[in-house]
């Protein structure tokens, strides 16, 4: 399909399920309200589903949606609720803390951006449109000086291999405040491979309100703007609580107000496919989310603040 897409862009995330008949319904109903779709490549996908992918994104593009790769959990770097094949079997790759082993990759070791390398190569053989770096960290969700330098490295090396492939490169950050946060944002939006830019403020997992949606909205708005990037900003349509469906709404509309265009959410399962991010009525956040989504991509403009 490739990229840029015209107009307001609007995907969901689809993950897990690798049979191809669900697979076929469910990206019918996804291009019903999306243009894109971000497929999660897990390492049980590397090594396991590889063909049912190919298959699935063949079916993604039947339905005229862009696709992106995450590599979802990967080496416990990226976001993802999935084990690690690379951790399981590389104890020696991994952090290390007070002489324990964390079960994160170190980013910075050879053998695991080897195992990257592999990765990337597996993911732009099926001929994504963007591969999407799925809130890549170290030690935690809040980022540390001694991180910064460490992501930086590994992204530039990264997302130049996918440069070389004409694919683009997204990313999303987490909705992280404080000097070593700002400093990782800006450093990542200077990589000239970088080219859709991005956070994700799940305001009900983190137990905020619609506002904090709004401030990293503006955030990611003006750095993008800043930095020629395209901004994207993620809607939390996991683990939504009884009665607050309707937040989902707001949210899509907040995003879009700055002038952002294109919003992603997820996920398609809205939680189901994994127990503990399972909202409390999965079909009305679905069924939310698709009409927040068709009314922005109808409206079609660009709010300036």
């Amino acid at each position: 399909m490739g990229y840029p897409l015209k107009g307001m862009q609007t995907g969901v995330s689809y993950i897990l399920t690798r049979d191809l008949s669900q697979a076929r319904q469910d990206l019918a109903e996804i291009a019903t309200c999306c243009n894109f779709v971000v497929h999660t490549f897990s390492e049980t996908d590397f090594y396991y589903h590889r063909q049912n992918m190919r298959e699935v994104i063949k079916l993604s593009r039947q339905q005229g949606l862009a696709v992106y790769l995450d590599p979802w959990g990967v080496g416990g770097v990226f976001g993802g609720e999935t084990f690690s094949i690379f951790v399981a079997e590389n104890p020696a790759a991994c952090l290390k803390k007070k002489g324990k082993i964390i079960p994160i990759a170190d980013i910075s070791s050879q053998k695991f951006r080897k195992f990257m390398k592999e990765w990337l190569t597996a993911a732009l053989a099926m001929e994504p449109d963007v591969i999407f770096w799925d809130e890549p960290h170290q030690t935690g969700m809040n980022y540390k000086r001694e991180e910064i330098k460490k992501i930086i490295d590994f992204l530039a090396e990264m997302t130049l291999i996918v440069r070389q492939h004409r694919v683009k490169n997204a990313i999303c950050v987490y909705p992280r405040k404080g000097k070593f946060a700002w400093q990782l944002w800006e450093k990542i939006l200077s990589l000239k491979t970088i080219d859709i830019f991005g956070t994700d403020p799940y305001w009900l997992l983190w137990n905020k309100k619609l506002d904090f949606v709004e401030e990293f909205a503006k955030k990611v708005y003006n750095l993008g703007k800043k930095y020629d990037k395209e901004p994207q900003l993620w809607i939390q349509a996991f683990k939504i609580p009884p009665g607050k469906e309707q937040e989902i709404s707001r949210a899509v509309e907040i995003a879009a107000k700055p002038g952002i265009g294109n919003i992603a959410a997820w996920s398609y399962d809205c939680g189901s496919l994994v127990g503990h991010l399972n909202s409390a009525d999965p079909r009305l956040v679905w069924q939310t989310l698709k009409q927040a989504f068709k009314t922005v991509k109808d409206s079609d403009r660009v709010i300036e603040w």
